[in-house]
């Protein structure tokens, strides 16, 4: 990987969010160095939008044998995800990811001071007076759920982690495929 500049982003695909990378050169995988230790067996439960979150989910199954998720109905534990559908007073702003470590709220998904990154639990949020439509609601919670699966935004086209939505872009493509397997195993 060559490193070409620092960059800091602040709102990407009407999201907002207050992570730092390098900008480099195409590589094959575009994956978040922390995350969930594990997604063998990601639980996730959701209060609103489920239909859709369930679809998101389930999207990345069976890509890899070392990711896996599953709606949990049960208390919270760690390796957790809830999700959520809400509004926001933000326009354009159609989905989010905050990670939760054990050493604080909506950390640096790359870095949370500890040096490992490692996520306690994820909160992922559908904005629904700013999806239009069905086919938006679908893409959104697979592209978000992309993230709680440590997959960052990529400038491949019709790679559903492309930080805006297409119409195209409504399930994993293979290179999405690529680089969940890369960052997580086959």
């Amino acid at each position: 990987m060559i490193k070409i500049k620092h960059v800091s982003i602040f709102l990407v695909f009407g999201l907002i969010i207050s992570m730092s990378f390098s900008v480099a050169t195409p590589v094959k995988s575009l994956s978040f160095t922390g995350g969930f230790y594990s997604v063998q067996n990601l639980r996730y439960s959701c209060s609103s939008m489920c239909t859709y979150w369930v679809h998101g989910a389930n999207a990345w199954n069976n890509i890899s044998t070392k990711v896996h998720s599953s709606r949990h109905y049960g208390v919270d534990s760690d390796g957790h995800a809830r999700l959520y559908g809400t509004t926001t007073t933000v326009s354009g702003l159609l989905g989010q990811v905050f990670p939760y470590t054990q050493y604080g709220v909506g950390v640096d998904p790359i870095y949370d001071g500890t040096g490992t990154g490692r996520w306690v639990f994820a909160i992922g949020v559908l904005y629904t007076n700013n999806l239009t439509s069905d086919q938006m609601r679908r893409a959104v919670a697979v592209h978000e759920f992309g993230h709680i699966l440590s997959q960052k935004h990529n400038s491949y086209t019709n790679s559903v982690m492309y930080p805006s939505y297409g119409t195209n872009r409504l399930l994993p493509s293979n290179y999405d495929k690529g680089s969940l397997i890369t960052r997580w195993g086959n």
